[in-house]
């Protein structure tokens, strides 16, 4: 009784075959022959099937509801715990920009205990989501634990973290402790911080 747009159903009916099918409103959702339903646009239609049979006619009807189709994002994150197994890490979908913070408006579970060998994790985001609004935060600053994102796939498409337009937050170094803050070629972060993919 429900169909997204683009998509499509097969109705069938146990009652006499060679029967006709037909919709009331083309524009939502439209039938051929064999009873395959082609949602069109958001709405309602009726869908028939009638048969005529030794001079008498009978139909029956299904009401339809076409509704705008599920968007995702699929956001797959190569990483690993360095050093020692333990780190933990989560993707988190920010309202705009993550470097400039703002508002986490979705997030994945948490992805706990990493091994030291790179894996694949892989959060399916609502909505289409730009590369700008991912931010693969580092949850576990406790020694010895580093984290170490090799790269983020975003519908297929591949960003390196190394990369010079990768920002990133929770590199230590002697002179300005954690979380300085920078366009760092490195894939590493060893204190709390997270990688944003400008």
């Amino acid at each position: 009784s429900t169909l997204s747009t683009g998509t499509t159903a097969t109705l069938t009916s146990n009652g006499l075959s060679g029967g006709t099918w037909s919709s009331n409103n083309t524009s939502v959702a439209t039938v051929n022959g064999l009873g395959v339903v082609s949602g069109v646009s958001v709405g309602t239609a009726t869908i028939t099937y009638t048969v005529t049979s030794n001079g008498c006619t009978r139909s029956v009807s299904k009401s339809l509801t076409v509704t705008a189709p599920i968007i995702t994002t699929t956001i797959v994150v190569r990483a690993r715990s360095v050093g020692n197994a333990g780190s933990n890490f989560r993707v988190e979908i920010m309202n705009g920009s993550a470097a400039t913070g703002g508002t986490i408006l979705q997030n994945s579970t948490t992805f706990t205990n990493l091994s030291t060998n790179f894996a694949n994790y892989t959060f399916t985001a609502t909505g289409i989501v730009n590369r700008n609004q991912i931010r693969v935060r580092y949850l576990n600053d406790m020694a010895p634990y580093d984290f170490e994102a090799d790269y983020i796939q975003v519908n297929g498409t591949t960003y390196q973290t190394e990369a010079a337009s990768t920002y990133s937050v929770g590199f230590w170094n002697s002179e300005n402790g954690c979380n300085n803050a920078g366009f760092l070629a490195n894939s590493l972060i060893h204190c709390d911080g997270y990688f944003h993919f400008l």
